[in-house]
């Protein structure tokens, strides 16, 4: 019993250790540039620069009704497709007879 005490505790040191050290990397030493960091500052200015907040709103405002129409675009294609695809479904299951698997 000892024996497997001893054991569990030195899994159990040993991941801990392992964590710690992981945590430590992510924290200290992993890079944590992106690639969208080049836009960042000049957006970060743009923002900082603007005289009111109704400023950036007639600013971004275009931008965001242009990507809400996007967006409902794609919700649409994504229907017509799903749609499609189960009417071959179906239509595909009934070529070659119905439920019961009888021949038309």
């Amino acid at each position: 019993m000892k024996a497997l005490q001893r054991t569990l505790a030195v899994l159990a040191c040993h991941m801990l250790i392992v964590q710690g050290a992981r945590h430590a990397y992510v924290l200290w030493l992993e890079p944590g540039d992106s690639a969208l960091d080049a836009y960042d500052r000049p957006l970060k200015d743009e923002i900082a620069g603007a005289q009111s907040l109704d400023e950036l709103v007639a600013q971004y405002d275009p931008v965001g009704r242009e990507v809400e129409r996007l967006k409902a675009e794609r919700r649409a294609a994504d229907r017509e497709a799903t749609l499609l695809l189960l009417s071959l479904s179906i239509g595909f299951t009934g070529a070659f007879g119905d439920e019961k698997g009888e021949p038309r």
